[in-house]
Parts: C-alpha cells; structure tokens; sequence
C-alpha cells in the first residue's frame, strides 16, 4: 500500500493525473479491511440534509445504513487507506471534478467518522462550491467529532480548528433581534433615544420589533443631552410620541437651539404626552413659545426645568406684562400657573416678571425643590420679594437663588409668620457676585441673614453661600454678617406668634455642611453658632473663608490669628471635608506656628477631602504647602485652583504616591442636594 501511495503521489507531482488516480485506487483496494473484495459506498447518508436541521455528522455516518454496506465492511482508520482516499480526492479536485471528489470525501467521513481527515476534504470541497455555510457546518460537524481527541494528537486536528475559526466568526453570530423580547429590551433600554432610532433602521425585522407591540415603554424616555446630527423634523417628533403609544413621560432637550426647537415641535412634543412627569427645555430663549394645554393634560408633571424666561430682564420687571396666550398655547407664565399644582422639581432660568411685583405666583402646595437664576446683567434696582413665597411654597425642602438681589424692605408682611415660615426647609444655596448699589446689597444681605436664622436654623442640613461680602473678625458690620444669634434677631424687630422677643434657643442643631465662599464671617459667631452641632458629630462639612490682609500687617499675620479663631474644629470626628480660601501666610516660615494650616488639619482624625483656593500665594510655597498637608494628614482628595500646568503635574503626581489624588477646580456641587434622611 505504501508502495502505490508513493508512486501515486510522484505521478501527482508530475501532473499525471490519471496514472495518479490508479495508484492510489490500487493502495485502497490493499486494505485489509476489503476483506479479498471490492468494498462498496453507502449511499444512504445525507451529509446536507443532517447540515439543515444541524444534526450530527458523526451519528449519521455511523448509524444511518439501510443498503448492509455497514453490516458488511467495517469502519476503517487505517491511515495508508485513509491517506490514499484522500490523495483520490485531490487528484478529482486537480481534474475539476468535484462531485467525484465530494463522493470520497464522504467516503472518508463514513469510514473513519472520528478523525479529522474526512472533514477537512469535504470542508474544503465544499469551499471551492463557494458553498462557506456547507464548509461552516462539516467543520463544526468535524470539531465535534473529534472532541475526545487530545488537542496535540493530530496536525490535522489543529488544521481544522484553524479552518473553522474565521467561518465560526461569520456565521455563528445571531441577529440579536432573534433573541426572546425580554432580552431585546433590556439591551436596547440603555440606549439613547438617538441609538435607538438608528436601531429600528436596521432592517425591517428590527423596525417591526422596536416600534409596535410591547415596544412602547423603549420611547417614553425622549432624552436629547446631546443635539442629535441632524435635527429631527416636526414629522419626525410626532413619530417619536406616536411610537411610545402617546405614553412619554420623560423630555430632555438640553440644547434647544441646536435641537432646533420651534413652535411645532414643542407642540408636537407636548400635545399628546397626557402622562409627561419631567420636562427640561434648557437654552429655550423664545420668549414667544406656547405651550399647548387641554383639560386633564400634565395631571402627572412633577419636574419642570425651562429657560423660557431668560430674556426678561430686557425691560425692566415692573414694565413687562405677560405676553398673550394663543390658539397654540398658553405663554410660559400662565402655563405654569395651570401646571403649578403638580410641580414637585422646578428649575427657571430667568424669573417671571410678575413675580418680582408679587403678581400671577401661583400656589405650589407640592412643591419640595426650587431653583431660580437670573442670568445676564440684570437692572440695577431690580430686587426679588423672596419672602413672598413662603405661603406659596408649603412643602419646600430646597431652595436655590442664583444671581438674584433679594427685597427685604416691607417685613410687615411675613415678620408675624416669621417663626413658623418654611418650617421643612433644609437646604439653601445663595450665590451672587454682583451685589448692586449699597442699599440694595443691605437689603440682600438682610435677606440672606434671615433665612439663615428660619426656625433657627435648625431645620438645615446644608448651607451654601458664594456673594461678594468680606467682614473683618475684629469690626463686623452689622450689613456683613449673615449669620446672627437671638439678641440680633431680637434687635431687627423679630417677635414671636403671641408678641413677645424670641427666647433664644439651640440653633442649626442638625446642620452636615456649610459651604462658604467669598464672605468672611466673624469667628467669635461662627464658634457660638456651630461649635455645637460640630461637636454633637453632626457638622461633616466645613468652610473657613479667611479675611484680607491689610497692606499695613505683616504677611500671614491675620490669617495666622484667625484661623486660631477656630481652634475649637481641632479633634472633632465628624468633620470629613474642609474647604479653606483666602490665606495667607509667610512665603518662607521658620516656625510652626507660622504655617499652622497642616497642622490644623491633621487635628482632624477623619478628614478625607480638602479644598485650597487663594489669590495670595504663590504657586511654589502652595505647592510646599500642599504636599506637607499630603504628607501630614488622612486627606485622600485635594481640590486646589491655586497651581495650574508643570506646577500642577509636579504635585499630582508627588501626591499619588502618597495615596492622594490631586483636582483641579472646586468641588463638584450637585442639585438637588442629596439628603440621606
């Protein structure tokens, strides 16, 4: 047998097919298992027909025989046999004729169904047929079959799994749209209303799956944070709510001029979303928008977040008058008059202009958050009657006031309710850089002192103040202090319900965090307001903004001083966070008292973020400084706005290797404020 197996694949070299072919049907015939005889074919398998219903090629070239060829000739892996078949099917393949060729290859897969040889001859067969799902199927059938196999037994084993590998890739992928409807959407619920169109583009199957039937719930959220490539058209919207079954709940649309939001599509978008619960329309500077209202619409509107009224400080508040409603809908100050009473979350960039007379505020009996920015220069007598809300908003838990100078003239209004005003507020953020005239800039400050001071502050769980005030720790004015004790509230003319002096009391009992920034505060009031909830372990975050030094002292000798003003924060537990702005202090310090801020800081046993701001130092001595307090503390985060570029690099990367990571820029604030109770 090895003899003709030789001379046969000499005679192939030479390209003497046909002599080829009789030596190698000459070896085949040597085999012992021919039994003295021609050994005959089985024709009864149906190698394609197993591939279809992608059953087993093994099982059914062992087990599949109706002719007796199987009872007769037994199954053979005589590799000189084996080899000399293959060799037969090559030759056929040299000749162009593939069917003969197909015939021995699964002539070989019949006689030794668990080697690899017999696969990869028809896998490749099949390849030359252009037939690859054919070839896909024989080699996976192969793999199969040979998976008892040890993986290094047989090169031609390895063969075929590297044969099989790129095909696997090709067609053994599975359109996911394929998958049970469970699975399809929980995949696609995380994608953006954007990817989600471009999905139900794919190809009909996936449109069909994504728009009808269950489908629904994937389009109620319609969230644009980014501006879509192109700017869907009014047809486009109304598709969009029309294949959430008119069920939308969420609309974002955080850049509408890039959204291109028009009248139609506002239109288009609110008409029929009778369930909407949050809406957001940020850059929406038309003041000319309608928004379209029937009976029993936005029942379920409890988040509002709009820009509708950015340009009304274009006249002055006490000229404006309400723009008129429409057959479009209603304008923005009258739709929230009628959307009031759902609100819970409400967010406006720019006050409605009655408001500032006290006219058309609505009642809010739900409302828990409010956020209101005045955006751009505003008129310098322009003042907003903060203290009017109070019997509009019942509820209220936070409130946010951005760049907005507050009336605090006529008290007679709310001075008799004054104890019981507000009484589950917890949270107010008060920032404001440009305080206007000086009367007006009293008149805030009184203001911001006051609700500093509502039900003594000790409802409170968080303080955040950023305006332009700077009081010295040695001569307050009584205009540069916003936090007061009972006798000053006593002095501004505050009684109690039955007309007598409010006995003074415990105050922000349950205060976390006070964030300061800007305004320095006498440390003699700030001991006597926060010593106590500091050391009652509720105080967690803590900001010291440090005075101006007189040109006149000596530098750091006034922060020196007062930051010994608050010597009673040393060893408290509770504090996990400090911000500390302003200092000061000696650029080359001898002795420790001269530098005492790391010391200061490492009196705290739980500290864990720091932040550093100062106008007055310089980017070598703060980064002196800021690595003592890395070296010298259990701070883990540093937010520093005092080094930028190599300065800031240096000291990243110096502090990493202390365990701490070094930021850039302040802290991160969030709104709302999260409360853990």
């Amino acid at each position: 047998m090895e003899d003709h197996v030789e001379i046969g694949r000499q005679l192939y070299g030479a390209q003497e097919f046909h002599e080829a072919l009789i030596e190698f049907t000459r070896a085949m015939h040597l085999c012992p298992c021919n039994k003295g005889q021609k050994r005959k074919r089985c024709f009864c398998k149906d190698f394609e027909a197993v591939a279809v219903r992608d059953g087993s090629m093994c099982e059914e070239a062992m087990f599949t025989c109706s002719c007796g060829v199987a009872k007769t000739f037994p199954k053979c892996s005589d590799s000189l046999h084996l080899t000399a078949l293959d060799y037969r099917a090559a030759t056929f393949e040299a000749l162009e004729e593939l069917d003969r060729a197909e015939a021995d290859a699964k002539w070989m897969i019949e006689m030794a169904p668990h080697l690899p040889h017999g696969y990869l001859r028809l896998g490749k067969i099949a390849r030359l047929q252009k037939n690859l799902w054919f070839a896909w199927k024989v080699y996976s059938g192969g793999v199969d079959a040979t998976k008892n196999m040890a993986p290094d037994s047989s090169p031609k084993l390895q063969q075929l799994r590297q044969m099989l590998r790129p095909l696997q890739m090709r067609f053994k992928r599975k359109d996911p749209i394929s998958l049970p409807l469970e699975i399809i959407f929980q995949i696609v619920a995380n994608f953006d209303i954007v990817d989600l169109t471009k999905c139900s583009g794919v190809s009909r199957a996936w449109r069909q799956t994504l728009t009808s039937g269950h489908s629904g719930r994937l389009w109620r959220q319609l969230v644009f944070y980014q501006p879509p490539p192109l700017s869907p058209s009014t047809q486009a919207v109304k598709a969009l709510v029309a294949r959430s079954g008119y069920t939308v709940k969420r609309i974002i649309i955080k850049d509408s001029v890039k959204f291109k939001l028009n009248q139609a599509k506002l239109t288009a978008l609110l008409r029929k979303s009778k369930l909407l619960e949050h809406l957001e329309l940020c850059h929406a500077y038309k003041d000319n928008y309608r928004f379209p209202f029937e009976p029993g619409s936005y029942q379920n509107l409890s988040y509002l977040a709009m820009d509708s009224f950015i340009n009304t400080w274009a006249n002055s508040p006490q000229t404006v008058s309400a723009p008129p409603d429409t057959e479009d809908g209603l304008a923005p100050t009258k739709f929230l008059t009628c959307i009031a009473a759902s609100l819970v979350h409400l967010d406006l960039c720019g006050v409605p202009p009655s408001w500032h007379r006290r006219v058309d505020v609505p009642d809010f009996p739900r409302l828990k958050t409010l956020r209101l920015e005045q955006k751009g220069r505003p008129q310098p007598r322009a003042t907003f009657p903060v203290f009017h809300l109070t019997n509009k908003t019942p509820e209220l838990e936070q409130l946010c006031l951005l760049g907005l100078s507050l009336e605090c003239s006529d008290g007679g209004e709310w001075m008799g309710v004054w104890p019981k005003m507000w009484e589950k507020l917890k949270v107010f953020v008060f920032r404001l850089h440009d305080m206007g005239p000086p009367d007006i800039s009293h008149s805030t400050i009184d203001c911001i002192t006051l609700l500093n001071c509502i039900n003594w502050g000790n409802g409170f769980r968080h303080l955040d103040l950023d305006i332009q005030c700077n009081s010295s720790p040695d001569t307050p004015d009584v205009h540069e202090v916003i936090f007061c004790s009972a006798d000053d509230l006593i002095n501004l003319g505050l009684l109690g319900p039955d007309n007598k002096p409010i006995s003074p009391g415990r105050q922000f009992a349950k205060l976390r965090s006070l964030r300061l920034d800007k305004m320095s505060q006498n440390g003699g009031i700030m001991r006597r307001l926060f010593e106590q909830p500091a050391v009652r372990g509720q105080l967690q975050s803590f900001d010291i903004v440090f005075p101006v030094e007189p040109i006149d002292r000596p530098v750091g000798e006034v922060s020196v001083a007062y930051l010994e003003g608050y010597a009673w924060l040393r060893g408290l537990e509770s504090i996990r966070c400090i911000g500390l702005s302003g200092f000061s202090f000696a650029k080359y310090p001898i002795t420790e008292r001269e530098a005492p801020l790391p010391g200061f800081l490492a009196s705290l046993p739980n500290l864990e973020t720091v932040s550093l701001g100062s106008d007055f130092i310089s980017e070598n001595a703060f980064s002196f400084l800021a690595m003592r307090i890395v070296r010298e503390t259990t701070v883990k985060t540093l937010y520093q706005t005092c080094v930028r570029g190599v300065e800031m690099d240096l000291l990243e990367a110096s502090a990493e290797e202390y365990g701490v990571k070094v930021i850039w820029g302040e802290r991160p604030r969030q709104w709302p404020v999260p409360l853990d109770d």
